[in-house]
C-alpha cells in the first residue's frame, strides 16, 4: 500500500489545484463586473428619480422614475367566503390549505401506499 503522500497524488493534487485556480479568477472577474454594473444602475436611477407626493398624479411626471411615500388605505375589510372570516384595515387575506392524507401511487395489490402532507386534495 502506498503511503497518503506519495508524488504521483502530490502531482495530481498540485495539477487539480492549478485547474481550479485559474478559473475562479474568471469567475471573479465576472462577478466583480456585474456588481460595477448593477452600483452604476443604481446610482444613475437615484439621480433621476424625482419624490411625488401620493395625492395627484401629474403628466408631468409621466415615464419618469418616480418615488412616493403615503399612508396606505383600503376600501373596506377582507372577507373569506368560505370560513366567514373579516379580516378590517387589510390588504390581502391569503389562505393555504395542507392536508394529510392516505394516497395510492400504484395499481391495486402492489406496494405503493403511504401517508404525505399534500397541499391539494
Amino acid at each position: 500500500m502506498a503511503p497518503l503522500s506519495s508524488p504521483g497524488k502530490n502531482k495530481f493534487f498540485g495539477i487539480v489545484g492549478v485547474f481550479l485556480f485559474l478559473p475562479s479568477f474568471l469567475l471573479l472577474f465576472w462577478n466583480e463586473g456585474r456588481a460595477v454594473k448593477t452600483f452604476q444602475g443604481l446610482k444613475e436611477g437615484a439621480a433621476a428619480v424625482v419624490s411625488v407626493p401620493p395625492e395627484a398624479v401629474s403628466p408631468v411626471n409621466e415615464g419618469k422614475l418616480i418615488h412616493t411615500s403615503g399612508p396606505l388605505t383600503t376600501g373596506g375589510p377582507v372577507l373569506d367566503e368560505v370560513f366567514q372570516i373579516q379580516a378590517p384595515d387589510t390588504l390581502r387575506l391569503e389562505r393555504l390549505v395542507e392536508m394529510y392524507q392516505w394516497k395510492e401511487t400504484g395499481v391495486l395489490g402492489e406496494r405503493g401506499q403511504g401517508k404525505r402532507l399534500s397541499a391539494f386534495p
